[in-house]
């Protein structure tokens, strides 16, 4: 080879190591302070989400660095060009399209991105508006330090947590990133801090048009989530009492010989008028509604309360053929479902705008229907489940599980998933429940479409959200990560939360998170919506000897924070979890009774007759989850064994119930559900562990004063209960009961295990301080051995 060549092929080696080094160089987008790019927004007309998009860009890369970033609307003199839109509303984004239209295909109908650099410009494209916002956030988030960690004190404090970095050099310029679910968020806020915090974790926020969609709210929603397709809400209350009920009754529910009309009731679903007249104001809504409102959910009265009219009770013969009964599981659900396929064919025949309407898989409607809803699947609601496990462990959930296969057999298999894992008080206490969770989501895929995870505390301080976000911001975090993506890594999700919010602090906490998950997730006691956190605190770090190692933890991480905005993150928790170990600390023993053997058990309910006298006693409850104030109502119990059953006594003083027991108020109706609200008469409640335990459920008994029984595992009912007995009689001014449970149909061989767990609500109080379906809140009884 001649010496002219090996020079020449030199010099284009060395070229083109030159361009590939230029092309692979970080950009800077700052440089000490100063802007070294510029945000081009070249839309031809007013776009609000893609201005703010643009708008959070520059607001958050001139907080980290301190420089003001321009907003251009033709390019201009900076360097680096970055250019969020989308194809439809940007000429440069069409253009870039154009060249990829493979990675569009992908973003077609759902709001993922694509992140892209070419030469000095890098695109933040996608095919809709608010996947731009999501590009944004994406962006920030992997090309610096930024976390959004909690909705309050996000603009100025310790909501949002950021270094100062005068250079700010582009780390990740490919990306293509699309969520699994199209639809993923946590509850209906309605506050700018809220929506906009959801924003920022890239979660979607529907919410209907409704009547309750004022100019206000819809500006903050159009601004901060995707408004191109809207939701519509058809409420049982379009059929309005005052309007309805005095010229048609028969519209409303027949509860125990009465048409009732109270807020949120049932209606009489089955009544042709009232589907009709249902029809005519659910077309009025829509009619009245712009057209990009093209899904419709029609409501659900928030309770068991059917109606029990002849029209309601009566069997259902299927368009198909076939019939469906009272007392075939699926009678309720199926009655809803054709209400709404009336009202969906109703509407889409005179809109062709509307699509069809799903059903619902919520109370009585969450088993599948004989007939599919003409809009598919359902939102599945399995209120209660146990969230300690996932839904198809069939030793605590088997209940979820089977409705949920069911409606896959029928094929309406799960479109959406209605969920509790952060909701109520639950999150008060450090609940490790993304795991779960993540078993949740892949088990419905590839046919669930969105997930909706209920809150309920509200979007102030005063409704106890600080409390939520001081203990558990970080499993809110995560969750929204797997809301995203159910493949995520959440151990690995977890360190990345605590190294960007704890930042110097990080490995403390990284240990303490890791700690308390372990200790939760390997603890069989359940964890329900509503679990008390005194109680969670109590079992999970009391009673297991961990409160040193939260107290020395945490005053580690704080010693070691340097961040203002840690600091004060580390402290808000501190303060939380301290009080709450305070509090657990000050709570009595967990209480150990033993129940004496009976070789002959004593006849009658009387607690100080003779026999019952030498049982167990439980001499008065105090007010639920809170076992320092006795109850307003004096009960007492008493407990005996015979090896075979488990004998109750009990007195409970209930002066003001006596008089509606005389007069009738209290008879059995043998077609109604338990009556929860009292409807019954005075109730109980027993929770006994037996030989669930180990899975971290428990058997749930109940009866009222009229005779009527519950029989449950969990907070779902039990297909196969305990044949156990109860005898109420009502007295002047108290009334008594005597109960006799099987032992051997709990699962409990006294000779292999002699201890239980239980707890007892009645009479507005419970045993020492307990609380409904809260295992951590159990006392203990130990059957003595003869």
């Amino acid at each position: 080879m001649s010496m002219k060549r090996v020079i020449r092929r030199l010099i284009c080696t060395v070229l083109l190591l030159a361009v590939h080094a230029a092309v692979a160089a970080p950009l800077a987008l700052t440089l000490e302070g100063k802007p070294n790019a510029e945000v081009v927004l070249d839309i031809a007309r007013p776009q609000r989400q893609l201005e703010y998009a643009a708008q959070e860009l520059t607001n958050w890369l001139g907080r980290i660095s301190g420089a003001a970033i321009p907003i251009v609307r033709v390019p201009g003199t900076q360097p680096v060009k970055l250019v969020p839109g989308t194809p439809s509303h940007s000429p440069a984004i069409a253009a870039f399209a154009r060249g990829c239209p493979a990675d569009f295909k992908r973003l077609e109908g759902n709001d993922g991105f694509i992140i892209r650099r070419q030469g000095d410009t890098i695109y933040l494209a996608a095919s809709k508006t608010k996947g731009v916002l999501n590009s944004v956030y994406r962006f920030l988030e992997r090309n610096t330090d930024i976390i959004f960690v909690r909705e309050f004190e996000a603009e100025e404090g310790c909501g949002t947590i950021y270094g100062h970095h005068p250079t700010i050099d582009v780390k990740l310029d490919d990306l293509v990133d699309v969520p699994v679910f199209p639809d993923y968020r946590f509850w209906t806020g309605h506050t700018d801090g809220n929506i906009i915090w959801q924003a920022r974790l890239l979660n979607t926020f529907t919410r209907p048009l409704d009547g309750n969609m004022s100019p206000a709210i819809y500006k903050r929603i159009s601004t901060y989530q995707d408004v191109s397709s809207m939701s519509g809400s058809l409420g049982l209350g379009l059929i309005d009492p005052q309007k309805y009920y005095d010229e048609y009754p028969d519209f409303f529910p027949l509860i125990k010989g009465q048409r009732v009309r109270y807020h949120d009731c049932q209606l009489c679903f089955m009544n042709p008028k009232l589907i009709a007249a249902f029809c005519e104001e659910a077309a009025r809504v829509v009619g009245g509604n712009p057209k990009r409102v093209t899904s419709y959910s029609v409501g659900l009265g928030d309770n068991w309360d059917v109606c029990q009219c002849p029209l309601c009770l009566a069997p259902i013969e299927l368009p198909g053929g076939g019939v469906v009964r009272m007392g075939d599981r699926n009678f309720r659900s199926t009655q809803y479902t054709l209400f709404v396929n009336a009202v969906s064919d109703y509407l889409t025949a005179r809109f062709p705008h509307v699509k069809p309407i799903p059903g619902q898989a919520y109370l009585f409607t969450a088993e599948a229907p004989a007939v599919p809803a003409r809009g598919g699947g359902p939102q599945y609601c399995p209120y209660i489940k146990n969230h300690k496990k996932p839904v198809f462990d069939d030793k605590v959930n088997a209940v979820w599980h089977d409705k949920a296969e069911r409606f896959k057999q029928a094929s309406m298999p799960i479109a959406g998933l209605y969920e509790y894992y952060l909701c109520s008080s639950t999150p008060q206490f450090y609940h490790a429940v993304c795991e779960v969770a993540q078993e949740d989501f892949n088990y419905y895929r590839p046919h669930l479409k969105g997930v909706y995870l209920d809150v309920v505390y509200g979007d102030t301080v005063g409704h106890g959200g600080d409390k939520v976000y001081d203990i558990s911001a970080i499993e809110f975090w995560v969750m929204s990560r797997l809301m995203w993506n159910p493949e995520t890594d959440v151990r690995e999700a977890r360190r990345e939360f605590c190294r960007r919010a704890y930042r110097e602090a990080a490995e403390p906490m990284i240990a303490y998170y890791e700690r308390l998950a372990r200790n939760y997730n390997e603890d069989p006691a359940g964890c329900f919506w509503n679990d008390d956190p005194v109680s969670a605190c109590k079992h999970y770090l009391v009673d297991k000897e961990l409160t040193g190692f939260v107290r020395d933890t945490l005053a580690k991480a704080l010693d070691q924070a340097v961040h203002p905005g840690s600091r004060r993150l580390i402290e808000l928790h501190r303060n939380r979890m301290l009080g709450l170990i305070g509090q657990a600390e000050k709570l009595p023993p967990r209480v150990t009774l033993q129940v004496p053997f009976a070789e002959t058990p004593p006849a009658g309910d009387d607690v100080n007759a003779t026999g019952w006298a030498d049982g167990a006693l439980i001499d008065g409850f105090t007010r639920i989850s809170d076992a320092r104030t006795p109850a307003r109502r004096k009960s007492t119990i008493r407990i005996l064994h015979d090896k075979q059953n488990l004998y109750l006594a009990a007195r409970f003083e209930d002066p003001g119930y006596f008089a509606d027991y005389q007069a009738g108020k209290f008879k059995y109706n043998e077609d109604s559900g338990f009556g929860w609200g009292g409807t019954d008469g005075p109730y109980v409640e027993l929770f006994i562990d037996g030989d669930l335990r180990a899975a971290g459920s428990y058997y749930h008994l109940a009866f009222a004063l009229n005779g009527r029984k519950h029989n449950g595992i969990g907070a779902t009912a039990n297909p196969k209960p305990p044949q156990w007995t109860a005898v109420c009689q009502a007295r002047p001014g108290y009334w008594t009961a005597r109960v006799v449970i099987p032992l051997a149909d709990i699962g409990v061989n006294i000779t292999q295990g002699n201890k239980l767990g239980a707890m007892i609500v009645a009479n507005d109080g419970a045993w020492n301080g307990g609380q409904w379906h809260s295992p951590t809140g159990f006392q203990t009884l130990v059957l003595e051995m003869k």
